[in-house]
């Protein structure tokens, strides 16, 4: 342990208050004399920093290549990717995504570290400066090697963007990784993106955080928006992100959905105005593109002004058009399955296009949706419910099922609950929150993250003027 004290200045110092006196001729001497000792060590300071700073850049031809180069290529290579003589060594529990473990495991990787270096990571030295104090109050010794398990707390947070964040704290040479165009635009490298975002953050480097933030946003295109949107769209995407980082990403989506994409598919398909034909490849693959996206910025992107549109009826007609094919996507589902998959949830509920004359505000067209309501679920126990009774009057059972049906908690599909239908009758529900959704909580503090079952998300909190970012919406019944 390190112990500091503190000393109050010297009389006479730099910063000190001294009394008025009457000064004799041998003081005014004395003073005299003292000032110019003062000047003297001034000046031995100047010239110490002075060559300090002449040697910091050493002649050419002194060295044959870099000093301090050499140095990070010593502690990356010997260091990071050999593991030598490591002291700390950090688990990092796998949340089932991602490519399989360094170790050929699936459920955890093991990186081998350096204290020294770690605590680069504001992160890593909170953890060790606390398990210090902790030995020093009778705790386990920290003399040997050190052992510290990372939860599974996100899936975004994978073994490639974690090893590239822990390899930015030895040297830079990882983050060539992020600029690297060979693979922009693919799954493959949106994933990476985000999980070195969550790996910065996570640890607080706020540099490499900084750097996959614009990586991300130079990413957005066709092919990776959905995966963006859906990573933003989390409700607890601000709380483990920051509120800044979430309205880069969020702006950076909305951008690219109401100016970008149909400047991509015009320029895909060699055409000036992707609006002149409806029966054009540009225009159905324009409308394939928005059918996909979540509810939340299917609606505020036709609505708004920002996307340009020759008009309403033709915003409308695009609006119907996108409407019918995620209709079609629901109906080709087996009737009384539950959907399963963060698509099928997507487009769960009726969905329906509103169209208004003589708006001045805002456009008028409207998209609507209607909660979900599983009816089969419902028969399905009414039907047992009959056998089991045989006796009661059928009226006294069809009236149970219509209270059932009307009771003002009914049960949504994520298990949580609403208080009836909103005022307009066409509030859409908030993003859907699967398992992964509450995951990404806590990278912002500073103890270890904890397991996502530990955690509570509201997943239809939405604040704010971006999907997943707004204010709370009640489905409605």
């Amino acid at each position: 342990m390190i112990s500091t004290s503190s000393s109050s200045p010297a009389a006479g110092s730099p910063g000190t208050e001294t009394a008025p006196s009457v000064a004799s001729p041998a003081h005014k001497q004395h003073n005299h004399n003292h000032q110019h000792h003062q000047q003297q060590q001034q000046q031995q300071l100047d010239d110490q920093s002075q060559a300090h700073h002449s040697h910091s850049q050493p002649p050419p031809g002194l060295l044959t290549t870099g000093y301090h180069d050499e140095i990070c290529s010593h502690l990356y290579n010997n260091g990071f990717i050999r593991g030598l003589y490591a002291d700390l060594i950090v688990h990092l529990q796998t949340a089932g995504t991602g490519s399989p473990g360094l170790d050929g495991s699936s459920a955890v990787v093991v990186f081998k570290l350096h204290k020294i270096i770690a605590i680069r990571s504001p992160y890593f030295a909170h953890l060790l400066a606390e398990m210090e104090d902790n030995a020093a109050n009778g705790g386990p010794d920290m003399q040997g090697i050190i052992n510290l398990t990372i939860p599974a707390h996100d899936p975004n947070l994978t073994p490639e963007g974690f090893s590239i964040a822990l390899a930015s704290l030895y040297a830079s040479y990882s983050q060539s990784l992020l600029v690297d165009q060979s693979n922009a635009g693919t799954h493959q490298r949106s994933a990476l993106l985000r999980s070195v975002l969550c790996a910065a953050t996570l640890l607080h480097l706020a540099p490499l955080a900084a750097l996959a933030t614009a990586q991300i946003k130079a990413d957005v295109s066709r092919d990776t928006v959905l995966d963006y949107c859906l990573y933003v769209s989390d409700p607890a995407f601000a709380h483990a992100y920051g509120q800044h980082t979430a309205m880069e990403l969020r702006e950076a989506v909305l951008v690219y959905l109401t100016k970008g994409v149909v400047h991509d598919v015009c320029n895909q398909h060699g055409v000036a105005n992707v609006w002149a034909d409806r029966e054009a490849e540009p225009y159905k693959d324009l409308v394939a593109t928005f059918s996909k996206l979540p509810f939340e910025w299917l609606k505020k992107v036709v609505e708004s002004r920002g996307f340009k549109v020759p008009s309403d009826l033709d915003r409308y007609q695009f609006a119907k058009e996108v409407v019918a094919i995620r209709q079609r996507a629901r109906t080709a589902a087996a009737p009384n399955a539950q959907p399963q998959t963060t698509a099928s949830m997507l487009l769960a509920g009726e969905e329906n296009v509103l169209l208004a004359f003589g708006t001045t505000d805002r456009t008028g067209v409207t998209i609507v949706r209607k909660a979900v309501r599983h009816h089969h679920h419902h028969h399905h126990n009414h039907n047992n419910h009959l056998q089991h009774h045989p006796g009661q009057h059928p009226h006294h059972q069809h009236n149970q099922q219509q209270q059932q049906h009307q009771s003002p908690h009914h049960a949504l599909s994520n298990g949580q609950y609403h208080n009836g239908p909103h005022p307009n009758g066409s509030s859409p529900p908030s993003p859907p929150n699967p398992a992964s959704s509450s995951a990404s909580q806590g990278l912002h503090g500073m103890p270890p993250p904890v397991s996502a079952s530990q955690q509570h998300v509201n997943g239809r909190g939405m604040v704010g003027v971006y999907p997943g970012e707004r204010r709370v919406w009640k489905a409605g019944h």
